[in-house]
């Protein structure tokens, strides 16, 4: 099995209440797109998040970095742009059984 990229795992975001909305977050996203390996991938283990080195990882496979750089061109990424893309693969992971 992968070890966590960055120390990050777990997932969630907390809402103003402290509960959890999803299991992709911005920490997540943040952490794909400063993975070290440009083939790194987000992928879904035991209903965590986390992300590894290569796509053959273990888990199913929410995005890859390559997948999130293409969505994002050359702009700059803000806190928005981590939470727009962070919503919108918690509900990939959600389809595939988070």
């Amino acid at each position: 099995m992968y070890g966590q990229v960055a120390g990050v795992g777990g997932g969630g975001r907390s809402g103003p209440e402290g509960d959890v909305r999803g299991v992709v977050g911005r920490d997540e996203v943040r952490a794909l797109l400063e993975s070290p390996s440009p083939d790194a991938t987000l992928v879904l283990v035991g209903g965590r998040c986390e992300v590894v080195p290569e796509p053959r990882a273990e888990g199913l496979v929410i995005a890859g970095r390559r997948d999130l750089e293409s969505l994002l061109g050359d702009g700059p990424v803000d806190d928005r742009r981590l939470g727009e893309l962070a919503d919108r693969l918690d509900t990939v992971a959600r389809d595939l059984g988070a």
